[in-house]
């Protein structure tokens, strides 16, 4: 589909449509707000998220998580850095590419738990 062909929000003219006639920002506010969650889910909210941290993917993601924070920070110089922050910092963007580039060890270690939007802000449309 080309560009001018791409069917826009409802909400937002200018942004691209996500779903129901809404931008990605609309819809994820409407359907996965804490009000609507509370609403869905009522007093048993406070149980499926303790399960859910409970579990062993939980868990695993909070690990995978900490493992590339921590990575991060060595290769930044940086204590607990924010990764929002750093993937929105083109000064940070820039010394995890070089890293990347030259097989620092601590990056191609966690490369693999980057997230797709991460490893393309890093390394523009590489592919893996």
């Amino acid at each position: 589909m080309s560009i001018t062909e791409r069917r826009m929000a409802d909400c937002h003219p200018t942004r691209k449509h996500y779903a129901k006639g809404l931008c990605q920002q609309c819809y994820r506010k409407e359907n996965f707000s804490t009000d609507y969650v509370t609403q869905k889910f009522g007093d048993r909210l406070p149980d499926y998220r303790r399960k859910y941290e409970e579990s062993s993917k939980s868990r695993e993601r909070a690990s995978r998580y900490y493992h590339v924070r921590t990575a991060i920070a060595k290769l930044l110089d940086r204590p607990e850095p924010k990764m929002r922050e750093v993937f929105s910092d083109p000064v940070a963007i820039a010394t995890l590419r070089a890293a990347l580039d030259r097989g620092d060890p601590i990056l191609t270690k966690v490369w693999s738990d980057l997230t797709k939007k991460q490893k393309k802000a890093i390394y523009g449309q590489l592919d893996e």
